[in-house]
């Protein structure tokens, strides 16, 4: 029983520290999305007979650019 409490406190304080996080963590999200716009820009049309692609992988989760 005492065990579960724990358990329970623990799962509690985490809670507790990601709510009072998360402001930040959306505002740090909302700042990093600017030059995001700006390095990626869409693909230009293509010009017959040549075709273009293009992929960008992150080192982040939820990021296009970084790493």
């Amino acid at each position: 029983m005492v065990s579960v409490a724990g358990v329970a406190a623990a799962g509690v304080a985490a809670a507790v520290m990601r709510s009072r996080r998360e402001p930040e963590l959306a505002s740090v999200h909302s700042i990093a999305e600017v030059p995001q716009r700006v390095s990626l820009r869409p693909v230009p049309c293509p010009v017959r007979p040549l075709q273009a692609a293009v992929s960008c992988m992150s080192a982040v989760a939820g990021a296009r650019i970084g790493g």
